[in-house]
């Protein structure tokens, strides 16, 4: 996967949008309810332990259903 981005589409609904080989440019990878399952998504698709995440300040924060604030969009940086 290339070009990671998690991004909040609605209330309750996460989704992580990707580049791949098999299914092309900006698909949706994986749908969730909460920051963590998609950040345990990406870990384990990536083999990665930590990730890094960017945003810019112009997105507001999301509080998710575990109480967890991110921005609205973010990109996962290698």
């Amino acid at each position: 996967m290339r070009n990671i981005k998690i991004v909040v589409k609605r209330d309750n609904y996460i989704v992580v949008i990707a580049d791949t080989f098999r299914f092309g440019k900006n698909e949706v990878m994986f749908e969730g309810n909460t920051f963590n399952q998609c950040f345990d998504y990406v870990k384990r698709e990536t083999g990665r332990k930590k990730l890094w995440l960017t945003s810019s300040f112009l997105f507001e924060a999301y509080t998710d259903r575990e109480g967890q604030s991110f921005p609205w969009f973010m990109e996962v940086k290698a």
